[in-house]
């Protein structure tokens, strides 16, 4: 007997805004990050894989994470990123 289906995954919009530090420069600058989460009944995921351009400088960072958490216990399965420099 196979296995009841599960509910399609739903993706709605995320946008965060905060200050960290420039890779290229260490100096603190403002950061916006724009994504589509995606949810199911088991998981909440969240990954974000961008090249993000300092306007004042011309810097280059890219910038990567993956957020992943289990909905029934809210726990946090995956937690990865980060954010290099690649051309200051």
């Amino acid at each position: 007997m196979a296995a009841p289906a599960a509910d399609a995954p739903v993706a709605g919009a995320f946008h965060d805004h905060f200050f960290g530090p420039d890779p290229c420069t260490g100096t603190l600058d403002e950061i916006t990050v724009t994504g589509l989460p995606v949810t199911n009944q088991t998981v909440f995921r969240q990954s974000l894989r961008d090249v993000l351009v300092n306007e004042e400088t011309g810097a280059r960072m890219r910038a990567g994470f993956i957020f992943v958490v289990d909905l029934a216990t809210g726990d946090v399965k995956v937690l990865h990123g980060g954010i290099s420099c690649i051309h200051d």
